[in-house]
């Protein structure tokens, strides 16, 4: 349990709240690693204003985070459910990998050829 929170929580602070603005915004970003620049910089930079905006109200509890996690989440699953079409699913091949592996060593040999 204690691992899953730990994971959460770096989700939370690196991925999460970019992810969401990202999503949100309408930006259109050419290429994987412009894209997760844009949100691990807005990630963190929503989670200092965040804390410093509640720190300053004095509304800076363990409740208060766990609300905005859960918002965010909302936020996150109706973005998949809305671009899906309702048709969230997940595929787990844990012998991917493997198989790759197979294709590769299979056929002709890679020191005679």
């Amino acid at each position: 349990m204690l691992f899953m929170l730990g994971v959460l929580a770096y989700l939370q602070v690196v991925f999460i709240p970019g992810f969401v603005v990202l999503a949100y915004s309408g930006l259109k970003l050419e290429g994987k690693i412009r894209k997760m620049v844009y949100i691990f910089t807005f990630s963190l930079l929503i989670n200092y204003l965040l804390v410093f905006l509640l720190t300053a109200l004095g509304a800076y509890t363990p409740g208060t985070v766990y609300v905005i996690v859960a918002v965010e989440v909302f936020l996150l699953a109706y973005y998949y459910w809305k671009n899906a079409r309702g048709k969230m699913s997940f595929r787990l091949d844990l012998f991917a990998p493997f198989r790759g592996f197979k294709e590769l060593t299979e056929g002709r040999s890679v020191l005679f050829n």
